[in-house]
């Protein structure tokens, strides 16, 4: 299996768009703070297709409840080939939240003796 970072989206880009926003969506109905999120853009993709389509994405999305401030986030989620979603996990870059799921082996974090 090999990952790839997905140029121009390949004709996906509405449909992880709306995966993006699934992802942020789902993060401020668990996240307990004040802090809510829109997503601006989608800046990286990669992807690794098996039986569906798995894909990491960075994402940049505005603070809502401050009005101008942009985080950075970090999304893990597959999309079956009826175009089903599900999300992973959703969270800022490089840090980790209390009560989410942990996506650190998705993103890089772990050695590989502890996956």
């Amino acid at each position: 299996m090999l990952l790839e970072r997905h140029e121009n989206f390949r004709g996906k880009g509405e449909l992880l768009m709306e995966m993006a926003n699934l992802a942020i969506l789902k993060y401020n109905e668990r996240e307990c703070n004040v802090f809510k999120y829109k997503v601006l853009k989608i800046e990286k993709v990669n992807y690794l297709v098996t039986a569906c389509f798995h894909y990491w994405m960075t994402v940049k999305a505005l603070t809502l409840t401050l009005g101008s401030p942009i985080e950075t986030f970090q999304i893990h989620g597959r999309m079956s080939s009826l175009d089903d979603k599900f999300i992973y996990c959703c969270r800022l870059k490089e840090e980790d939240i209390v009560g989410l799921p942990s996506c650190d082996g998705c993103f890089g974090k772990l050695n590989r003796e502890e996956v």
